[in-house]
């Protein structure tokens, strides 16, 4: 603690190393799962242990709580109370929905609870601690910065048309989607998609040009999340004929273990070959010009 002359009054500056805040999780960091709705932060303020320098004739002792929010410089007041003989507390604040305030005076903190916090809370929260000497104001602050994510979810792979034969150069599409977690300007999010042979061990990686993101919407707790559909197409050939394909999320580089294993994979049965199918197609025609003929004779009969 710095203690600061200023007209044979001293005033108090909080230091780094000792700090006035906690924070539960401890971490300052919570992350959360795409189905969940939210998870509990509770933000405790103390006053400084060295109120004993504070003059006995010092006023408007208080204790109070604000918040600066990602992406945002305006202060929001949580809570406050004000410590003296003729004592008050002022839980009145900016509404955080769900939360809630609690003063202790004896022990002099303020707690602040959110039971369903989720990405919008996420930013740095500030404990003051302050009183009056006459005009001049002393202050010891300290903050912690609350960083929330969310986790990505569960995926889905798609296929239309879903056959089992397929004809020579048919318009396959393929799509994967699901929630792909937090992503923001620090985040890159890129799906992979690969395939391996029919009788092959090895997947290699789908060129980019063929993978296109057809659609990244908000979703999870707080909508700081995105659902995405990532999309696949292809014309097939004959060699494609036993083909499996599957998908999965790298984010900032590392790949979500386990992400395809959630998308599954899809197999590519039969790819006909070129005529084939306009050869089935001759026959059946026939075979049903010829039915009719012999419907038409039995009339006549």
């Amino acid at each position: 603690m710095l203690l600061l002359q200023s007209n044979s009054l001293h005033l108090i500056a909080g230091d780094a190393g000792e700090s006035i805040i906690s924070m539960k999780p401890s971490s300052g960091s919570l992350v959360l799962e795409s189905t969940a709705t939210g998870g509990q932060v509770e933000i405790t303020c103390v006053f400084p242990p060295n109120r004993k320098q504070i003059p006995k004739f010092a006023t408007d002792i208080s204790l109070n709580m604000k918040r600066v929010v990602q992406g945002s410089t305006d202060e929001q007041k949580l809570t406050a109370v004000l410590i003296g003989n003729e004592t008050a507390i002022d839980l009145s604040g900016d509404n955080v929905l769900g939360s809630s305030a609690s003063g202790a005076l004896k022990q002099e903190l303020v707690k602040f609870t959110m039971p369903q916090t989720t990405c919008h809370d996420a930013g740095v929260y500030i404990c003051e601690a302050a009183f009056l000497i006459g005009f001049a104001l002393s202050k010891t602050m300290s903050n912690k910065t609350l960083s929330v994510s969310v986790n990505p979810g569960q995926a889905t792979m798609g296929a239309t048309p879903k056959l089992t034969v397929y004809s020579y150069n048919t318009f396959l599409s393929l799509t994967c989607s699901g929630d792909v977690g937090t992503v923001d300007d620090t985040t890159k999010v890129q799906w992979i998609w690969e395939y391996k042979e029919s009788q092959g061990t090895s997947w290699y990686q789908v060129h980019d040009e063929e993978v296109t993101l057809k659609s990244s919407t908000p979703s999870g707790p707080g909508d700081c999340a995105r659902y995405q559909v990532s999309k696949f197409d292809r014309a097939l050939i004959t060699e494609d004929t036993g083909k499996t394909f599957r998908c999965f999320v790298r984010r900032n580089g590392s790949t979500i273990q386990d992400f395809h294993q959630y998308a599954g994979t899809y197999t590519i049965n039969t790819v006909l070959k070129p005529g084939k199918v306009l050869l089935n197609n001759r026959l059946a025609a026939s075979t049903k010009f010829a039915s009719m003929v012999d419907r038409l004779v039995s009339s006549l009969v």
